[in-house]
């Protein structure tokens, strides 16, 4: 990967805290449970004038026997792999241990610039302990990543190793959501073409909000893993928890969240929550039917009407058949995304706004009601002020209605459609 710097080290000495600062915002969980990093996390860091990207990585121990952790060992290989420079963080408070000398050892075989990073530096005894570690590598830096402390002289080497470049930002922010086990994980695999996100069969194996981004026709779009959703969260532990509000807040910085269902499963009060979060979002909003490889087609419309029962907020939503095992529509959700962003930030002329105007003048629904005046007054999602000359604002549902018909006139798919009646208090 060009431009890219990869954090690596043993469990619990700050990488992730390290990240987050470097990226400026709490992108990764951060915990005192040993291995809570498990997948690698990526973001942009901008530091005079360069762009490069920033690779956080589960812990590093070789000796790893539970599934997880052996395939999150394989991730940071891969990572370090591809990486421009490394940065080995080790922690100032314990100090050396064996692990980290080996990973230094490993290290150095790969013949890459390595950036050693002595972290947790937050006093003068920490300082004057710490400058007598070495590893024997060119650059050091004591740095405290939780107040930010020796931070800046860090960036100025790591930039010293990658060209000059900026990195375009993403033009389209995608997140999965879901209940544990549906698929998420497994479907944001599939359009990465590469095994990015951990996939077991455990629930909860994706624990960080996992970012990574891929180019289509010129496009660069940012994709989003997140923590299933289960039932009674409120009995799981703390840093379950912790990954599911993380997970919820990226309804607060995308385009189009994608709601994947196993089609194979009952839908539970799970969809119908994620579905409410989604609709007060007021995000664009696909939702995937995945393991269709398990239903037949003659079973398939009864299945998408049970779900429209379920999640009627979503009315306004696409719905896919996919199958992350055999790939059946996997090809088209990014097209569907990109199409229910487009109406998310959709803006009628004057035209069709006149056009529409005169529909409600003439239609039996409204011919009735004292029109005055329909604008749009924003988009994402597109909303719309329909005045009256009236003191009274007329009933809501006759705002539910105008909603459908616009809809229905101009195609909005994929996003939810806001319309507001206003009564003028003076003629």
């Amino acid at each position: 990967m060009k431009q890219a710097a990869v954090l690596v080290g043993r469990t619990n000495v700050g990488k992730s805290t390290l990240f987050n600062r470097l990226i400026g915002r709490g992108r990764a969980i951060v915990s005192a449970e040993a291995g809570t990093t498990r997948d690698l996390n990526q973001g942009i860091v901008k530091w005079r004038g360069i762009d490069f990207w920033l690779i956080d990585t589960g812990g590093s121990d070789p000796n790893a026997n539970d599934p997880a952790g052996k395939l999150s060992v394989k991730q940071m290989e891969r990572a370090v792999a591809k990486a421009c420079v490394l940065i080995l963080v080790i922690d100032g408070q314990t100090g050396l241990l064996p692990a980290d000398r080996n990973l230094a050892q490993r290290l150095r075989k790969l013949k890459k610039p390595v950036i050693l990073v002595i972290n947790k530096i937050d006093s003068l005894s920490k300082r004057t302990s710490a400058e007598k570690i070495s590893l024997g590598f060119k650059n050091t830096f004591l740095v405290s990543a939780q107040n930010g402390n020796g931070l800046g002289d860090l960036l100025d080497c790591v930039i010293e190793y990658l060209p000059p470049a900026a990195i375009t930002e993403p033009k389209l922010k995608l997140a999965f959501l879901g209940k544990t086990n549906v698929g998420k994980s497994s479907l944001f695999n599939k359009l990465l073409k590469e095994e990015r996100s951990i996939v077991l069969s455990t629930p909860h194996t994706t624990r960080d909000r996992l970012h990574d981004y891929i180019e289509i026709d010129n496009t660069l779009l940012e994709l989003i893993d997140t923590a299933g959703v289960r039932r009674q969260l409120s009995k799981a532990n703390r840093l379950e928890q912790q990954s599911v509000e993380q997970s919820l807040g990226a309804l607060e910085e995308i385009d189009v969240a994608i709601l994947v269902v196993d089609a194979a499963d009952e839908p539970t009060w799970q969809e119908q929550h994620l579905g409410g979060l989604i609709t007060e979002a007021q995000t664009a909003c696909v939702v995937l039917l995945n393991k269709a490889d398990l239903i037949p087609f003659d079973q398939r419309k009864n299945i998408i009407k049970k779900l429209g029962r379920f999640l009627p907020m979503l009315s306004f939503a696409s719905i896919l058949w996919v199958s992350a095992k055999d790939g059946e529509g996997v090809n088209k959700i990014i097209p569907e995304a990109k199409m229910a962003a487009a109406d998310w930030g959709k803006t009628l002329d004057s035209k069709e706004l006149v056009r529409f105007f005169n529909f409600l003048k003439k239609t039996k629904t409204t011919s009735k009601l004292p029109l005055k005046q329909l604008e749009q007054i924003n988009t994402k999602p597109p909303r719309f002020l329909l005045h009256l000359k009236t003191k009274e604002n007329p009933p809501w549902a006759i705002g539910q209605w105008v909603e459908t018909k616009l809809r229905q006139f101009y195609n909005f798919k994929g996003t939810p459609v806001k319309v507001r009646l206003m009564g003028t208090r003076k003629n």
